[in-house]
């Protein structure tokens, strides 16, 4: 994807880094901060903790990201994680599109909100909806703001339509702007 795109792009070779992913509007993950170290760390490893270095490495690396990652994967039991990597593994890579983890969260989202009902009164909006919405608001150019944006499907199917529609850079024609009052939903859990 990215560093397809950023080693494509080069005539000679060199070691592709930070700023040539920042310059193509992406963010940089180090190594250990990538699923493929993950779901290679040996089964004996304390995976969790892994998963909680990897959230901190990656925040470091990149600022804008600062408080927005969870680092609580050790309350998780260590099979199960193991398990969801294992699954992850199993998707080709190869077709991913830039929120395709995001629409498997959206996907874990909807189930456990259709079981857990309503409380409190928040609320899942499926992916098909927020598509629907997309296209009769239309967004081309400006700001957008979502003001309740929960796992922000709204803003980024908008940066999809601008791209796919309108073959612009989102990067470069929108900005996106999140707004959510549930401290859990926008990463408001520090390291556990």
């Amino acid at each position: 994807m990215v560093s397809q795109e950023i080693a494509a792009g080069s005539s000679r070779r060199r070691t592709v880094g930070k700023t040539d992913y920042q310059a193509k509007g992406a963010l940089y993950l180090p190594e250990t901060s990538r699923f493929d170290y993950l779901i290679d760390s040996p089964e004996a490893e304390d995976i969790g903790g892994a998963i909680n270095a990897a959230m901190k490495a990656s925040a470091d690396e990149n600022e804008e990201l600062g408080g927005a990652l969870p680092r609580n994967y050790n309350s998780l039991e260590k099979p199960i994680l193991r398990e969801l990597l294992k699954i992850l593994n199993r998707i080709s890579r190869k077709n991913i599109t830039e929120d395709a983890f995001g629409e498997i969260y959206q996907y874990f989202l909807g189930n456990f909100a259709q079981k857990e009902g309503h409380k409190g009164g928040e609320f899942f909006t499926p992916l098909s909806l927020v598509k629907l919405i997309v296209e009769v608001i239309e967004p081309n150019c400006g700001r957008i703001l979502d003001p309740a944006c929960g796992a922000v499907g709204m803003l980024v199917q908008s940066a999809i339509r601008v791209r796919n529609k309108l073959g612009f850079d989102p990067n470069k024609v929108i900005s996106v702007y999140g707004q959510e009052k549930v401290e859990r939903t926008w990463g408001g859990d520090k390291e556990a």
